[in-house]
C-alpha cells in the first residue's frame, strides 16, 4: 500500500493509501488491528482538528463527493455531494465549514457555501451562499 497521508488520533492511527494491487484508494484505522473505515476513497482534503480527522473525497466509481468525521474508533458520514475545502473549530459543538456543494438539480450545486456545523446534532446551518474564501480562522 502506497500511503498518501495519516495522523494520529488517541492510540489510533488513521491512514489513506492507495492498494498498488487493485489500484483503489481506502482510508484505514490502526489500534489493535486494521479496519477500513472508507473503501474506494480517493481523498481530497485531510485535517485533523483536536481529536478528529475531517476528509472529503471521491468515490471512484459512483463519482459522488462525500464529506466525513473521522475518531479514533469509527469514521461518520458528515455530508454527501460535499467538497470540504477547510473546517475550523469554533465553540462548544460547532465547526465552520467551507466548501463546495455538489448537489445536483439544486440552485446551490457548484456553489461554494460557509456552513456551521453542529456536531451534536449532527447538523449544517448554510451562512453565506457563492463566497470565496482563501483562509479561515477562529478567534475566541
Amino acid at each position: 500500500m502506497k500511503k498518501n497521508v495519516w495522523d494520529q488520533l488517541d492510540h489510533s492511527l488513521v491512514i489513506s493509501g492507495t492498494e498498488a494491487d487493485i489500484k483503489r484508494s481506502k482510508v484505514y484505522l490502526y489500534s489493535d488491528e486494521f479496519k477500513e473505515l472508507l473503501s474506494n476513497f480517493e481523498v481530497t482534503y485531510w485535517n485533523k482538528v483536536n481529536d478528529k480527522v475531517f476528509t472529503s473525497g471521491r468515490d471512484s466509481d459512483t463519482k459522488i463527493d462525500s464529506f466525513h468525521s473521522i475518531n479514533s474508533k469509527n469514521s461518520k458520514l458528515l455530508k454527501n455531494n460535499f467538497s470540504a475545502q477547510n473546517v475550523i473549530k469554533a465553540k462548544g459543538d460547532y465547526y465552520i465549514v467551507y466548501g463546495k456543494d455538489q448537489t445536483p438539480d439544486t440552485p446551490y450545486k457548484n456553489k461554494n457555501i460557509l456552513y456551521i456545523y453542529n456536531e451534536r446534532t449532527n447538523t449544517f446551518v448554510d451562512i453565506v451562499v457563492d463566497l470565496q474564501l482563501t483562509d479561515l480562522i477562529f478567534i475566541n
